[in-house]
């Protein structure tokens, strides 16, 4: 009984941050978007988009589709 009350407990946290990922888009000094699971941009990187970042890959692709001042997408 402990022991899968304890597998249950390490299956649930191993699961959990994988379903609370979030992605942040980019743009570049040239004009290339990406995307990112850091809120924070790397140096010479900026941040667009929501603050709170898009809950899917799909949906931060589908924003960067979107955008006018992406020249390009580097995923």
């Amino acid at each position: 009984m402990k022991r899968s009350v304890l597998v249950a407990l390490l299956v649930v946290g191993f699961a959990t941050p994988a379903a609370a990922a979030k992605f942040y888009t980019t743009i570049n000094t040239v004009g290339d978007c990406g995307m990112i699971q850091n809120p924070t941009p790397s140096a010479g990187m900026k941040r667009i988009g929501p603050d709170e970042g898009y809950d899917s890959r799909e949906a931060a692709r589908a924003a960067l589709a979107d955008n006018k001042d992406c020249k390009g997408i580097v995923e």
